[in-house]
């Protein structure tokens, strides 16, 4: 279910949507299995989508920027359709799936090679599931200390009209694994 631009040889599988107003805590709730009202600002829960007979639909996760501001990002295209049906009075909902890029920094040696591109104070700081906004390679950039392989890494959210410069950037300190564009199709 992955989305690429081919014309710049950018490749993401996660869908966002931005969820914010009055009731956008009470509309993420009800979406997703976990309860977000503790969910502190600069921090992402791992959620589920569960069916109505309680079967797993889809993983997710609900990142928190500020109090009614939350993006759900997932890999499932029926998350986002789903989600942009909900919009009401109350709250907004906006698909940011194109707008952005996301990028998998993941290993052991991950802090040490972001360092060559960034200054990693803020990044050193983090915890996990925590983000911040960073510039890298010169490029502004969200941080999230996050990982789906159990390694320690990161994923960065760029701009998708940056998204060819970063990797470019990126691909300089990093060895390039993982799916390439043939393999997505």
């Amino acid at each position: 279910r992955s989305h690429c631009d081919w014309s710049s040889d950018v490749c993401s599988s996660d869908l966002t949507v931005r969820v914010s107003g009055v009731g956008a805590q009470q509309l993420v709730n009800g979406f997703v299995s976990r309860d977000v009202s503790d969910l502190p600002e600069n921090c992402v829960f791992y959620c589920l989508r569960l069916s109505r007979k309680g079967y797993v639909k889809s993983d997710l996760t609900v990142w928190k920027f500020a109090e009614g501001a939350y993006e759900v990002m997932s890999g499932d295209s029926e998350d986002i359709t789903e989600l942009m049906s909900q919009q009401g009075p109350d709250c907004s909902v906006e698909n940011m799936s194109y707008s952005h890029s996301v990028f998998a920094i993941q290993g052991p040696e991950s802090l040490l090679r972001l360092a060559k591109l960034c200054n990693i104070d803020c990044l050193a700081r983090l915890d996990y599931f925590q983000f911040c906004d960073v510039d890298v390679a010169n490029l502004p950039v969200r941080v999230a200390r996050l990982g789906y392989t159990g390694e320690r890494g990161f994923e960065l959210i760029a701009r998708r009209a940056d998204a060819q410069a970063l990797w470019h950037s990126l691909a300089r300190v990093f060895p390039v694994a993982g799916l390439d564009r043939k393999s997505v199709v």
